[in-house]
């Protein structure tokens, strides 16, 4: 889940990055900096201007995806996907996280008790949020107030895609009928 960019409040005088790329960066300064991608998809059919780039590595037997969002050649959402994590493997993602942040509290900790320190924010308002389901997701967010509008460009987009597939597949369907 994304928070509302109206709630956050800094709580690190760090500033946040997602493997050494900075938020606005440009798509091809990315690739210069992280190398070729494992795919690189361009979403313009789903929304105009968003292209991801995607990178694949493990780290021990657990499988790890990194992926950068880009809209209109901005980078502005960055995600990393660790394929259903144990408890250990989880704590040991968010201990790191905090403690590049200067965040970590202390050693020994229960996981409840270091996630009280999240979401991390920088002055800029960008952000780090965790996200613990199946899968662990780590979304690095810019700060940006145009970002906030990106994402609001992204969901109406894909709402108006969606309802117009749905008007197609019923006219469609009457062709089975």
């Amino acid at each position: 889940m994304i928070t509302d960019s109206k709630e956050v409040v800094e709580n690190t005088d760090l500033r946040i990055n997602f493997r050494g790329v900075e938020f606005g960066t440009s798509l091809k300064d990315a690739k210069q900096a992280l190398g070729k991608p494992d795919l690189h998809a361009n979403r313009d059919m789903e929304v105009e201007g968003h292209e991801i780039l995607f990178y694949t590595s493990s780290i021990g037997s657990v499988r790890v995806t990194q992926c950068l969002h880009f809209k209109d050649n901005g980078f502005f959402l960055g995600q990393t996907i660790v394929r259903r994590p144990t408890q250990e493997q989880y704590k040991a993602f968010l201990e790191k996280v905090l403690d590049k942040y200067d965040l970590f509290p202390a050693k020994g900790l229960a996981v409840s008790e270091l996630e009280e320190q999240l979401p991390v924010i920088d002055m800029e308002r960008n952000r780090i949020e965790f996200t613990h389901a199946f899968h662990l997701t780590i979304n690095y967010i810019s700060g940006n107030p145009k970002v906030a509008e990106a994402f609001e460009d992204v969901r109406n987009q894909k709402q108006r895609k969606r309802s117009s597939a749905r008007a197609s597949f019923k006219e469609q369907v009457e062709n089975f009928i």
